[in-house]
């Protein structure tokens, strides 16, 4: 299921306090599964429902008037196209048991931006070493914050987060107290699309509660260029993963729905091609908005709490297990990204 949905959160601060719902601009932005839906005035997202005297009932994260019907005189038809799945031109096959399957358009533009071929390694797959920025096994390989990309941008930390059992040898274990930053380098400045993968286990998941994952914060540290995050927005114990790209303005992005659990392992990927940002959970889109401008500073890439909380400790700390952490200088094609949780999966 591909879910789009706005996450507009400008002049909010994007790195702390609770989440709101989603604020939308045009229709294309509410979509529900393979059902479109209507970006109403008051910038909440409605779908089709004939029980309702207008036609159309609010989704569940519109906050106060969430599954009640639109009053009579909403708008009742989308004003806008709404996206579909970005195409990456044909897809390579992963290994000699697996192949991925996404519609072929020869490299041409799909609507998303630039279509770019996937870099090729010579044994036939997809090259996964290409363009990364850092990648952080967490196997504990000399210390659990290694860089092995070759770039050298080790870790560091604090109230440094420990080794446990991960997909693949070990992680880092975050508890709440602990976090870990990848200091500042200027291969992290990604303006024209990224890719960061990571597999994830929480250990806690309050219903109501929002946890910072990662984030490349900008500007006074409330504000983020990037960032990861879970968020019961329904009040409901379910989990979503929120990516979020802004800059310091504010921030918008896309929502994954009922996305992790506690104690089970998730393959999490956020892409931005520079026109949309695509979360994958698993293997699979599971959500696609058209997000702001990204703007870039010098701050840290700051894993497991928010990049203003220098003390550690916050409310929103994460509670949860990180292993293979890796943020690539562009956005890689599907076939890449089954790829990079293949090869990061026991």
């Amino acid at each position: 299921m591909l879910v789009g949905l706005g996450l507009g959160l400008a002049g909010s601060q994007a790195c702390t306090g609770s989440l709101r719902p989603f604020d939308c601009t045009e229709s294309s932005q509410c979509v529900l599964g393979s059902t479109n839906g209507v970006c109403q005035d008051d910038g909440l997202c409605s779908f089709p429902d004939d029980e309702c005297p207008s036609g159309q009932r609010y989704g569940d994260h519109t906050g106060p008037v969430a599954g009640d019907c639109v009053e009579l005189g909403g708008a009742t038809e989308t004003t806008g196209q709404v996206p579909s799945a970005p195409s990456t031109g044909p897809t390579p096959t992963l290994d000699s048991t697996s192949t991925a399957s996404t519609s072929s358009t020869g490299g041409s533009s799909s609507g998303f931006g630039e279509t770019l071929e996937p870099p090729m390694a010579t044994s036939g797959g997809p090259d996964l070493d290409e363009g990364l920025v850092f990648r952080l096994p967490m196997d504990g390989a000399r210390t659990l914050l290694d860089d092995v990309s070759g770039n050298d941008l080790h870790g560091t930390c604090r109230e440094c987060p420990t080794a446990e059992p991960g997909q693949q040898g070990e992680a880092a274990s975050f508890d709440g107290t602990t976090q870990a930053r990848i200091p500042y380098d200027d291969r992290m400045v990604t303006e024209d699309g990224f890719t960061l993968t990571f597999w994830l286990r929480p250990d806690l998941l309050t219903e109501g509660a929002s946890y910072q994952v990662i984030n490349k914060g900008v500007g006074d540290s409330i504000h983020n260029s990037w960032s990861v995050q879970l968020g019961d927005l329904g009040d409901d114990g379910t989990f979503e993963v929120l990516v979020r790209i802004g800059s310091t303005d504010g921030s918008s992005g896309a929502l994954a729905p009922d996305a992790v659990f506690v104690d089970t392992w998730t393959h999490i990927g956020a892409r931005h091609d520079g026109e949309f940002v695509t979360v994958w959970i698993d293997g699979e889109q599971a959500a696609i908005a058209p997000p702001p401008a990204m703007e870039f500073d010098t701050h840290d890439v700051v894993l497991g709490t928010a990049a203003n909380d220098i003390a550690g400790g916050s409310t929103d700390a994460l509670r949860g297990t990180i292993d293979d952490l890796r943020l690539y200088d562009y956005p890689l094609s599907d076939a890449q990204m089954l790829a990079v949780m293949d090869e990061g999966a026991r």
